[in-house]
């Protein structure tokens, strides 16, 4: 499971932004399946993760920004790795 996080980051590092062009069919893949599984997450979960890891936002902005604590931004972007964690280890099987 921790190179599917691994993995994450990475495809996040190279596609920073909601809708930049993957630099190939892998990334693409990747992408999708990635997109698939955001959607499948709570509207406040998913927008926290995106905040942290497409807008590069520290927990504590996060947190400033929609009201709640850096305890809270950090367990949504925990339940959010985890649940794109084992989506994508599912996608795999």
């Amino acid at each position: 499971m921790t190179r599917l996080i691994v993995a994450i980051t990475a495809c996040f590092g190279r596609l920073r932004g909601a809708h930049c062009a993957a630099s190939s069919q892998s990334d693409t893949k990747l992408r999708a399946r990635i997109d698939r599984a955001l959607a499948e997450l709570p509207e406040p979960t998913r927008t926290v993760f995106l905040m942290h890891r497409v807008d590069e936002l520290s927990y504590g902005i996060i947190a400033e920004r929609l009201g709640i604590t850096s305890a809270q931004v950090e367990a949504h972007v925990a339940a959010a790795l985890l649940h794109l964690a084992r989506a994508l280890h599912d996608d795999e099987a």
